[in-house]
């Protein structure tokens, strides 16, 4: 567990405020995210203590946040109701992760990741799942010269939990396609990865209601929650 109490050491070193933590995600609109080298390293990983009644560890929950920007922010939840924080910049490797490196004490860390898992100096955090996001949508209304070029009449798109998506579309003859992956998201942006490329949008989501706006191509589309 000589991960975690690294993790606390730090977080008691640079103790802040939720407040603070929380701008030290900065406005990520404007980035592309297909350009960041490790894309799937980026959101909300966590690490849960499966039996906080027992053990020496003081923690119930580690959120550890990566952004795009190269910051980021880490919050424990601490038996005792406390909350701690630490944040700052970060390098990454194919297998290194450095956290606190302009700090006095940065944390070197090997790991191996998935679209979903983070084994960090053997340790396993899972991914957080976004739920506005998650669930099959239909298409109501498709617009951009683009996507109307290849004849699409309708489209639809699944976004599970474990990170992996399923997009199918329908043209006005009948015809099926469909194209399955895994997606990444930060911010507004939203990235369909699959065999033969990537696909970057910008999404809303209201109520159940979710609009996809192509950054690559012209692309317009308004989809209903399915289930």
């Amino acid at each position: 567990m000589k991960i975690i109490i690294l993790i606390l050491t730090c977080c008691s070193l640079f103790f802040s405020t939720l407040a603070t933590a929380t701008s030290a995600e900065t406005d990520r609109k404007n980035n592309d995210l297909t350009q960041f080298d490790f894309p799937l390293m980026l959101g909300d990983w966590y690490l849960i203590n499966p039996a906080p009644e027992e053990g020496d560890a003081d923690f119930l929950a580690i959120r550890l946040h990566i952004s795009s920007n190269y910051q980021f922010a880490i919050e424990i939840q601490n038996k005792d109701e406390s909350v701690n924080y630490w944040k700052g910049d970060y390098s990454l490797s194919s297998d290194t992760l450095v956290l606190g490196l302009k700090s006095d004490t940065p944390q070197t860390y090997s790991y191996l990741a998935n679209h979903n898992q983070l084994m960090l100096n053997g340790i396993q955090f899972m991914k957080g799942y976004p739920p506005a996001l998650v669930g099959r949508w239909r298409s109501e209304e498709i617009k951009g010269d683009d996507i109307l070029a290849s004849n699409v009449s309708s489209v639809s798109l699944t976004l599970q939990p474990d990170f992996m998506f399923l997009f199918m579309s329908e043209s006005a003859s009948g015809a099926l396609a469909a194209y399955q992956g895994i997606y990444y998201f930060e911010g507004d942006n939203l990235v369909l990865m699959y065999e033969k490329g990537e696909h970057n949008s910008r999404y809303t989501v209201t109520n159940n209601t979710l609009i996809l706006e192509g950054t690559d191509v012209d692309m317009y589309a308004v989809m209903n929650r399915v289930e």
